[in-house]
């Protein structure tokens, strides 16, 4: 679920990267789809000539809710992190 999640998300965000605001709400009870889709999300919005996010911040809001998993919030954050991270890494070595 996370791969599919994470790659599935991937594909969409690289196709609409156009939108300023975008609202996402998961409907599934899956907290490794959840995670995948955030990684996914993040990882899908690195572009190295943007250089790094902390220093040309994006204006782009993205909104996930999930009404299913109690801990919803804390997934997010820390599928957050871990797409940050990957993108830090890419971004070290590019």
């Amino acid at each position: 679920p996370y791969t599919m999640a994470r790659d599935t998300i991937g594909a969409v965000a690289r196709e609409t990267n156009a939108f300023e605001h975008l609202a996402i709400t998961y409907q599934g009870k899956n907290e490794g789809e959840l995670r995948g889709l955030i990684v996914g999300l993040e990882v899908s919005l690195y572009k190295f000539r943007n250089n790094w996010p902390q220093a040309n911040p994006s204006k782009r809001k993205v909104y996930v809710t999930s009404p299913l998993l109690k801990d919803a919030k804390k997934i997010v954050m820390e599928a957050k992190c871990m797409g940050e991270a990957v993108n830090f890494s890419r971004h070290l070595v590019n």
